[in-house]
This record gives C-alpha cells, sequence and structure tokens, in this order.
C-alpha cells in the first residue's frame, strides 16, 4: 500500500456504564398467551434476564457503553497502543490522533475493515467522551471523508448488501488467499486481562490481514 495506513481498534463493554444506558425492560412485551401465572412470572423473567444480557453483551459495540482497548497502526512502521501501557483510554485516544495528524502532514489515506460503520465512530465519540481534541475535516457532511479513509469491506462489497454476503475480514482474507484470523474479536477483552501478548497478537495479525485484503483490491 502506498502512503496508506491501515488501522483497526478493539473494545470491551464497560459493564456498568452499560446498565445506566439500557433501555428500561417492559413484561407487557411478553406475550405469555394462556400460560397460568406461575409460568407466565417465569418466562417474563427469562425475558428480562436475556434482555439484559444482550444489551452487555453487545456493550463493547457502542461507544457509550463501551471503551477502547487497543489500536493497531500499520503504515512505514506498526505500532500498537493499547491501555496497559498508554495508563489510559484518553491518553490512548491522543497519542492516536498525534500518529493520525502526523501522518497526514504527508497526504496518508487511512483503511481499514468496516471503519465507517464502527472504527470511526467509535474513536471519534469516545475521543468526545473523554475530552480528547478530534481533528477537524473527517467528514463531509453525512460522510466519512474518502479523501482521507478507505473502507476495505465497502470496496470488497461494490455495492452488495452486506446482510446478503459474507464480508467478515476472516472470511475474505481467507477467501483471498492473504491469511487467516487467529482468534475472535469478542474474545479479544478477556484475552487481552488474561494474556496481553495474545491478545495483542491477535490485533496485529488482523492489520496484516486487512493490508493483504487492501494489497488485493488495489490499494
Amino acid at each position: 500500500m502506498k502512503n496508506i495506513t491501515v488501522f483497526d481498534i478493539e473494545t470491551a463493554p464497560d459493564t456498568e456504564r452499560a446498565k445506566a444506558a439500557m433501555p428500561a425492560f417492559s413484561a407487557e412485551d411478553v406475550k405469555v398467551g394462556n400460560l397460568g401465572a406461575e409460568k407466565a412470572a417465569e418466562k417474563i423473567a427469562a425475558a428480562k434476564a436475556s434482555h439484559e444480557t444482550d444489551w452487555i453483551d453487545k456493550a463493547a459495540l457502542r461507544p457509550e457503553c463501551g471503551t477502547i482497548l487497543a489500536i493497531g497502526i500499520l503504515g512505514e512502521k506498526e505500532t500498537i497502543l493499547h491501555v496497559k501501557e498508554s495508563k489510559s483510554e484518553a491518553s490512548m485516544l491522543k497519542t492516536f490522533w498525534d500518529v493520525f495528524s502526523e501522518s497526514r502532514k504527508d497526504s496518508a489515506q487511512w483503511a481499514g475493515w468496516n471503519i465507517n460503520q464502527f472504527d470511526l465512530p467509535f474513536l471519534t465519540l469516545r475521543s468526545r467522551m473523554l475530552g480528547v481534541t478530534v481533528p477537524a475535516g473527517l467528514r463531509n457532511g453525512r460522510y466519512w471523508s474518502n479523501s482521507i479513509f478507505i473502507d476495505l469491506m465497502d470496496e470488497w462489497l461494490c455495492g452488495r448488501n452486506k446482510n446478503d454476503v459474507k464480508c467478515s475480514l476472516g472470511y475474505v482474507a481467507k477467501a483471498l488467499g492473504v491469511g487467516e484470523k487467529n482468534g475472535e474479536g469478542s474474545e479479544f477483552s478477556v484475552s487481552y486481562h488474561r494474556n496481553p501478548e495474545k491478545a495483542i497478537d491477535y490485533l496485529r495479525n488482523d492489520i496484516k490481514l486487512t493490508a493483504g485484503v487492501g494489497r488485493i483490491l488495489g490499494f
């Protein structure tokens, strides 16, 4: 990739913030039909537990309920930022935007997988929530600037609906012969706290896969 920097983020749920933001559960939405009082109560209790579990499980996908644990950057050199080294999420984000701004002096573009829908909103909103300055000019109205960012998943889709085709990074990387995933993103948080080196190796592999896909796609 010529003058293109690849990046990827890994997130984790913040249970307390997730619980605070969780929509209220409505027992009236649970269909109990002709169940007796005891069975109806059991069904409502199960639905309530499922409601809470599903919300917490998906908290890592929401900036208001999650946190960024690590950011992988692959340009002329590889840089891995993570909270245990940076001491805080805010400090890590500040470093990330410093690296980003420095690269933009040479008009470098930044590429990633599904960054328009996930990485960029998460980075931007978490930064703002933590009082970290976000560089100006990242968006053109409703859209991320295509002179700065390349979403390789969008390039792979070529206008197709992502719900109708397989478009995960792992699937596409394997299909194009550039490598395979060495774990699951959903397990990153637990892995990072138990075995940081293994987790970072997963992130490092992801940005290499992304770069490999980018080369195949002509970037």
